[in-house]
This record gives C-alpha cells, structure tokens and sequence, in this order.
C-alpha cells in the first residue's frame, strides 16, 4: 500500500488534533498512522499517510505542495516514503548524546568553525560537536528551528533519527559506568514505588522463576503489534511460527 512520510508536525498539538487536520487535508487517506509518544495525547512529529493505490498518492501529495505552507502546520514536510531514503542520503544522523531531543527540533551545521552567527540564533537549548568541524544544535521546538532553517538557508540542515546501533552502544556504556552507582538504585527504588502507587504489585522470586518456568516450556504469551497498530496475543509456539 502506498504512501506519504509527513514529517514537522507541530508536537504542542495533541494528537487527536494533528490526525483530525490531517483527516481534513487528505479525506483520500485509507489509513491515518501518527507516531505516538508515551503519553495518550503526546506524538511524535511524524506520521505514515496511507492510501489505496500510487495514483491517488500523487494527486494528493501534488494538491498540498502548492497549499504549502499550511496553515494549521506551517513546518509540515511532505513525501512518498519510497523516497525517503534518497532524500535523506545526505543528511545527519542526530548524535546519540542529543537523542532525548526530536530530529525534527535539531540541525546540523557543517563547517561551523566559518559560521560567526551560532552562538547568536535564538531558541538553542543544547548542542553537540559531531567532529569533523560539525555542531549539531537543539532547538526549544520544531517551529525554531524550522525558523532558524528558513533564516539561514543552505547553512543549517534538518537532522534525521539517530542510528539505533549508536543509541545502543552509548546507554550501555552509561549502564557499564554506573555499576553500584547510589543514584542508580535510589532510580529503581523510585520506579517500583511509582507502579506500586498505581496497585501494581512485585513479583517475588518464586513468582518470576514460575513464569521463566511458563516462558521455557512454550506456556507463555506475547504481545505483538502490526505495522497497523493492530495487537494481538500469542502463544510462544504461534509466535515462533510467526517469526519463521
């Protein structure tokens, strides 16, 4: 099924709000899928517009590059995710130490050192030295630095999503770090009293041996999502079969 990557979305919309007016701009939409965040009205800045076949993709796609800018989502970006790749081929990951932050809210400056008007652009709450003469700048939300973008333009490029790999490798080197550190376990003392506070209730040893026990022999249950966002629950065997 073809379909439209929308990035830029404002993130101080909710998301019920965000997918009406996308409902709105594209009624052709077979399927609305919006990037949600932890919380219920919190997403992400992104979303995958689906639709029934190629052609109604591109009429669509063609009918809002010449509404752009939108009115209701001024930064919105718009394109079929089949090229999405080649678009951003050239683009900068988001360095690990700047992940906590969206992509969309970050931009990379290459060839800083000959650039005077950085530590003047407004909006910047932190910033990373990527190497290679690059400095990677986060903005207090997407419309700065869509703005930034926009003022300097040619100069600033729009990061794209960290590397999970680099993710990865820095949060465990932050684990390795902080082995027997105090403030690591007054953390997970306050995460248990967190969802003891909502009724929830730690398993003792016995108990979680008896559902490893469970999981061993093929008794247990996983929760699986589609790219739909459909769930379902399966058991080890049908999840195993799944995988295959």
């Amino acid at each position: 099924m073809p379909k439209l990557f929308v990035t830029g979305l404002c993130k101080s919309k909710p998301a019920a709000t965000v997918e009406h007016l996308l409902s709105v701009l594209m009624p052709e939409a077979a399927h609305i899928q919006l990037l949600r965040g932890s919380q219920e009205c919190e997403h992400k800045g992104h979303a995958y517009i689906h639709f029934s076949d190629e052609e109604i993709m591109m009429t669509v796609l063609e009918r809002l590059k010449k509404m752009l800018p939108l009115p209701e989502l001024p930064s919105v970006q718009l394109r079929p995710v089949n090229q999405v790749a080649a678009t951003e081929s050239g683009s900068f990951n988001l360095p690990p130490e700047l992940s906590n932050f969206s992509s969309s809210q970050c931009v990379a400056v290459p060839s800083a050192s000959s650039f005077s008007f950085l530590n003047n652009l407004e909006g910047v709450v932190a910033r990373c030295d990527a190497g290679n003469d690059t400095v990677v700048l986060a903005f207090q939300g997407d419309e700065e630095a869509s703005k930034a973008i926009a003022m300097h333009n040619g100069k600033l490029k729009r990061c794209i999503p960290p590397l999970l790999a680099d993710v990865l490798a820095q949060r465990a080197g932050e684990r390795r770090g902080r082995v027997g550190d105090t403030a690591v376990d007054e953390k997970s003392d306050d995460i248990v009293a967190t969802y003891e506070a909502r009724g929830f209730q730690p398993l003792s040893l016995a108990q979680m041996l008896s559902i490893i026990g469970d999981l061993v022999d093929g008794r247990g249950r996983v929760a699986v999502s589609d790219s739909a966002g459909d769930v379902a629950i399966l058991n080890l065997p049908a999840f195993a079969s799944a995988l295959e």
